[in-house]
């Protein structure tokens, strides 16, 4: 048998759906299809910029994004959103530690470039926006270098995990405050939830105080998690809620306390349960119970809210009911925490130089995270 008298075809891994394609629809000159792997291993392990995808002019309107990270929060979450909203954002470049995984994430959201080296981002003048959405204990440098290099930026929480790295984005603020800095943006998504939207337009009717209750049934995780470093779940997850009371009461933090719950059984640890207590300085107090010791099938998160003889709970961002008072009644199978109003906030936000959350709330709530998790 005389193989070289045998229609064939030789495809690049990451040219798998052309070959496909090929032997469906001509099928005679793809007797033998053949994939090479050397492409793809060659361009994605060195640290240069690699083409992923054709160029495409940037239309003014839109946000371009250099998009740090590609872990599951990132694949699952953040970049379909941004797909969704490609009216609104251009996804030009993807930056993961990993060159394979870089390659493959950019190609599957359509991104122009892939890399391992940040500085592809923060170098590149069509960049207006940098995400970072890294472990936690990468998030404050990769803020600062990208805000130091006049990048507007949005970080998955936490914004820091020491109150050292959280002075040093705040000098950056404070520094020639005269000067027109970027938009600083940490992924709180709590407070653009629909439900609590409702319920800020019910608390702004109020005359007096209010008590809020929280909780958050965190889930039980193995201590050998890496959650449970850098300042752990209460700054890498309770600072959701910190800010979503601050956002709720719209009123400054005035003092705070931690109390620590200590399960017997070792499976459990003291810091996944805590009951943090914040008082504001217009009389209102919060209590946030934090706790991993709880049943799997209790949902998640949950909030009271009681006023001048009024009540208003909201079930795991699913249902919003009133009690003495009307609330828009809003239900959904999914909880609905507000990821993708969050991102259209940020858009109509960074078209105006501002951020979507104050940058003294964003700071406030890093530092009493920080606190509370020691």
């Amino acid at each position: 048998v005389d193989l070289n008298k045998i229609s064939s075809k030789t495809y690049f891994i990451d040219e798998v759906a052309q070959a496909y394609e090929g032997l469906k629809n001509d099928p005679d000159n793809h007797i033998l299809t053949m994939l090479d792997y050397t492409k793809q291993q060659e361009t994605v392990t060195h640290k240069n910029a690699v083409i992923v995808n054709t160029h495409t002019k940037i239309n003014k309107d839109k946000i371009c994004i250099g998009f740090v990270g590609a872990g599951n929060f990132a694949i699952g979450m953040l970049l379909p959103i941004i797909k969704r909203n490609n009216d609104k954002f251009y996804l030009k470049t993807i930056v993961n530690s990993s060159g394979d995984k870089a390659y493959n994430t950019a190609n599957l959201f359509k991104a122009e470039i892939a890399s391992t080296d940040t500085n592809v981002i923060f170098e590149d003048p069509e960049i207006d926006l940098v995400v970072i959405c890294t472990r936690h204990d990468s998030h404050a440098k990769l803020v600062l270098n990208a805000l130091k290099k006049g990048k507007h930026v949005y970080v998955e929480k936490p914004l820091a995990t020491t109150l050292e790295e959280l002075e040093m984005i705040q000098n950056f603020y404070h520094e020639g405050i005269s000067q027109q800095k970027p938009v600083l943006m940490v992924g709180f998504n709590r407070r653009f939830s629909i439900y609590a939207q409702e319920l800020k337009k019910a608390l702004n009717k109020r005359n007096s105080p209010v008590l809020l209750r929280y909780r958050m049934n965190a889930g039980f995780v193995p201590e050998d998690n890496w959650v449970h470093n850098d300042g752990g779940r209460i700054v890498g997850e309770a600072c959701h809620i910190i800010d979503l009371m601050q956002y709720l009461t719209d009123s400054k933090i005035a003092s705070y306390a931690v109390q620590h719950f200590k399960p017997q059984s070792g499976m459990y640890l003291p810091e996944d349960n805590r009951s943090i207590s914040l008082s504001f300085e217009d009389g209102s107090l919060a209590v946030i119970d934090y706790f991993s010791c709880g049943n799997k099938n209790l949902p998640k998160e949950y909030l009271e809210v009681h006023f001048e003889g009024k009540s208003i709970i909201m079930d795991d961002y699913k249902s919003l009911i009133g009690y003495g008072i009307k609330v828009q009644s809003h239900k959904s199978n999914l909880s609905q925490k507000g990821h993708k109003e969050e991102w259209l906030s940020l858009y109509n936000s960074l078209k105006k130089g501002e951020s979507p959350i104050p940058l003294d709330c964003l700071f406030e709530t890093t530092r009493i995270s920080i606190m509370a998790s020691k």
